[in-house]
């Protein structure tokens, strides 16, 4: 019986990937050949014929090579982005999300503006100050993740992106569904919610982001 880890070895190359990995897909590789050598041989081939008729299994090396390099790569880069902009941009949200929670639940009051027959403009302002210290989390976190200065900034605005998002989404419906309101009374009212729930809030979260936009002194040295 052939040792097809070395002969995988010799047609692929190196990958370029952490040794432990790259072991692992060799392996993998020679046990799938001696699978189907083992089935060739098992329909009565000789085994030089069974051997050839095996390899013709992975007609492009090279091109093999270089799908396993790119899929290892794109899941690593796949993993980096989840903990270094997912992750924190959720920690951002849960945790400014969750200021509001508890303001709304020990009965805290939002200050109330009514500009005339438009919807009244509310004003969580306590939530406001303390929303520096969620953008602050989230733009440490990805940070620490290794992220780069875009990934802060998205990971520590991420819940004032998230109800621009939303809010926009809505207002897109209500041009559709909602005509009896005209448009005059619908732009405003969308206008006011979005610098209320998220305009201000982003300016909020991103005085907590700018001090960690730049690298700590230590490893920037390095």
């Amino acid at each position: 019986m052939p040792d097809w880890t070395p002969l995988v070895k010799e047609r692929l190359g190196t990958l370029g990937l952490a040794s432990g990995r790259e072991e692992e897909i060799l392996a993998e590789l020679a046990a799938h050949l001696d699978d189907v050598y083992e089935e060739w041989i098992g329909r009565g081939v000789s085994a030089e014929e069974a051997v050839r008729l095996t390899l013709k299994e992975v007609p492009d090396w090279a091109g093999l090579r270089r799908e396993i390099h790119h899929a290892e790569h794109a899941e690593g880069d796949m993993n980096q982005r989840t903990k270094s902009l997912w992750l924190p941009g959720l920690l951002t949200s849960l945790l400014g999300m969750g200021l509001l929670f508890v303001m709304q639940w020990i009965g805290l009051v939002p200050y109330s503006i009514k500009p005339g027959r438009y919807v009244p403009i509310v004003i969580y302002w306590q939530w406001y100050i303390l929303l520096p210290v969620a953008g602050a989390v989230g733009a440490y976190c990805s940070r620490a993740a290794g992220g780069n200065i875009r990934g802060r900034i998205v990971a520590g605005l991420f819940p004032a992106t998230v109800l621009g998002a939303a809010m926009g989404l809505a207002f897109l419906v209500a041009l559709f569904v909602d005509r009896q309101v005209p448009l005059s009374l619908k732009f405003p009212a969308f206008v006011i919610y979005l610098l209320g729930w998220s305009v201000v809030p982003g300016l909020a979260l991103l005085l907590g982001v700018l001090p960690f936009l730049q690298q700590p002194k230590a490893r920037a040295r390095a």
